[in-house]
């Protein structure tokens, strides 16, 4: 039987019942009170109520760790219904990447991305870290570059490393932006390339070519357009370029 976090949830009215919140049980407090509700209420198995337990257990463990930290009620919760699996994880590794964020990615715990952070870290190894913050640096990025992009855009290292070094490429070598541009444009870290970036900018150097439009809107701008939005920003040069919605969904539709 696989078990999902939110369904330990459900256990909460149990706990309370028995005079203590589910967030407070330690691992050595009534831990037999579980298991035996599991099985004579739910029909458990042995093997899986004493699995359930556990995973409780560890769950307290880390909200415990979590709230210690100094993170406030609504952040945790956020974090946990959000992160489901990663709350599971190694106390030791949660409180090792709590660290982290805050004192090598210098993202105060106060900070409204620290919980995004945390999802990204929390996924990677140490030396899937440093591999990919390595590719930031053979394109000219030092190590507080890296850290302000991260602050401004957690999700920038959760993706694998050909795409960060696809992107990279195209940004810097073939636009010609700097990482102090980029990071203040961090969102397109998180656009596709071929189905989104690279066709705007091939309709942005169309309107550029036949001087539609000047240096405004820039391409950070118009990929930032929901689809229905940018296809209604073509659509006001149709008079001038005939079809020009259709040249741009004949471009997407060749990467799909």
């Amino acid at each position: 039987m696989k078990l999902r976090l939110h369904t330990m949830f459900r256990f909460s009215t149990f706990f309370r019942s028995h005079g203590f919140r589910y967030s407070t049980i330690s691992a050595n407090r009534k831990p037999h009170l579980l298991v035996d509700y599991l099985m004579n209420s739910l029909r458990f198995s042995k093997q899986d109520a004493i699995s359930v337990s556990t995973k409780a257990k560890r769950l307290s463990t880390n909200v415990s760790l979590l709230r210690n930290f100094g993170l406030v009620n609504e952040r945790i919760t956020m974090f946990v219904l959000s992160n489901p699996e990663k709350v599971m994880v190694n106390p030791e590794l949660l409180e090792t990447r709590l660290n982290y964020v805050e004192d090598k990615l210098g993202i105060s715990r106060e900070s409204p991305s620290f919980i995004h952070a945390l999802s990204v870290v929390l996924w990677l190894t140490d030396s899937e870290m440093e591999q990919k913050m390595q590719i930031f640096r053979s394109f000219g990025w030092s190590d507080s570059d890296i850290a302000l992009l991260f602050r401004h855009q957690p999700y920038c290292l959760n993706k694998s490393e050909a795409n960060i070094r696809d992107k990279l490429k195209f940004y810097m070598k073939d636009l010609g932006y700097t990482p102090s541009y980029l990071i203040s444009c961090a969102s397109f870290f998180t656009f596709s390339l071929d189905k989104r970036v690279i066709p705007r900018n091939m309709m942005l150097k169309i309107l550029k070519e036949k001087k539609l439009v000047n240096d405004k809107p820039s391409l950070i701008t118009i990929a930032s357009y929901t689809e229905s939005k940018f296809l209604e920003f073509l659509r006001g040069f149709e008079d001038e370029i005939p079809s020009f919605r259709e040249i741009y969904l004949d471009s997407v539709k060749r990467v799909s």
